[in-house]
């Protein structure tokens, strides 16, 4: 009982360690709804910020839609997150509010939302996606995010800049080929998996 407890333990060891996150980044535009610097997925899909490089709102606010680069199902429930990084433009006024709202979408459900009131310079926001939420994903190659800006007052104008998203996600489970060996004769277990022995115990 003991090997075979010890045996399933390295067994998972060695699965995690090819476990890799995966990213799902704007890869086309669905609706640019008068937002400045169309093609506006290839202003915010680098794998680090670059935040010379960003997208703007319509002043006094306004929505756009992207889709998501297809990512594998990660068979799990955890580890869901959406970063964006983004600012409201120009500072102007003490008190003065612009606000962004995320919401990722699959096909036309919506899966989450999460709005901040944005900073005078490019802050990174993030959103962990529930159990719940995560779980609503059954394809993840028909994802989509909207960004919508909204102000509290229209005098004097203001907007939205993004200049990052991504989801991130688990890797999708590896599949590891392996059995046990168990030799009758002289008691030994032996663990073998994609051709090659893991684990050899008498």
């Amino acid at each position: 009982m003991n090997k075979i407890f010890i045996l399933v333990i390295i067994l998972l060891i060695t699965i995690s360690t090819v476990f890799a996150n995966q990213f799902a980044r704007p890869d086309k535009d669905l609706n640019v709804n008068s937002w400045q610097n169309s093609p506006l997925f290839s202003k915010i899909n680098e794998t680090s910020p670059i935040d010379t490089n960003f997208i703007g709102s319509p002043l006094s606010g306004g929505s756009t839609n992207i889709s998501l680069s297809s990512v594998t199902d990660p068979s799990s429930s955890t580890a869901h997150k959406i970063s964006i990084r983004a600012k409201k433009f120009p500072i102007g006024v003490s008190g003065q509010t612009v606000t962004l709202n995320v919401i990722l979408y699959q096909g036309s459900t919506q899966i989450a939302s999460f709005s901040n009131v944005l900073a005078g310079i490019f802050t990174t926001y993030t959103y962990n996606l529930t159990a719940t939420e995560a779980d609503a994903i059954t394809d993840y190659s028909n994802l989509t995010a909207a960004f919508v800006a909204t102000t509290d007052v229209t005098e004097p104008l203001k907007r939205a800049n993004v200049s990052w998203f991504q989801l991130e996600v688990p890797d999708a489970p590896a599949a590891i080929n392996s059995h046990v060996i168990y030799n009758k004769e002289n008691g030994e277990l032996m663990l073998r998996g994609d051709n090659m022995m893991i684990f050899r115990g008498g």
